[in-house]
């Protein structure tokens, strides 16, 4: 990496894949279980957001991206994370890819769709971070 070199990040977030969302309770404003799974799921990007950071990631960029992509508590996330929230998106769940280029991209909480063949959701498997490579990083 050359000095001077921002390394960015690109984040975007769903909730029905998100560790413990079992239930329309959950994914739903008002519903009777939606502001834990909110909590899961800021929790779950912020982990990701720590952890690139923690390895050479400068900016990230993170897209709420379930129902009304308001889901995410802003004030949980840091200085250096810029959180794309509502929904009057050019690029839908993908808003704020095409400001500059990236490094990398990640995809959480999302899930297969309901006639997948060997799809996987929270609903069976927990989750799991294995591992997070970024050529740029440390």
């Amino acid at each position: 990496m050359r000095m001077g070199d921002i390394v960015r990040l690109y984040i975007s977030a769903d909730i029905e894949g998100i560790v413990h969302v079992t239930s329309a309770a959950h994914t739903m404003p008002g519903a009777s279980e939606y502001d834990s799974a909110r909590r899961w799921m800021t929790n779950t990007v912020l982990t990701a957001a720590e952890t690139a950071h923690a390895h050479g990631c400068d900016e990230i960029i993170v897209s709420d991206s379930h129902g009304n992509a308001q889901n995410i508590l802003p004030d949980a996330m840091p200085d250096y994370v810029q959180l794309v929230r509502g929904w009057l998106r050019r690029l839908s769940t993908m808003e704020g890819i095409d400001h500059g280029t990236f490094d990398g991209a990640i995809f959480l909480g999302y899930l297969a769709g309901g006639m997948s063949v060997g799809g996987r959701s929270s609903r069976v498997l927990d989750q799991l971070l294995v591992a997070l490579r970024c050529s740029k990083c440390q």
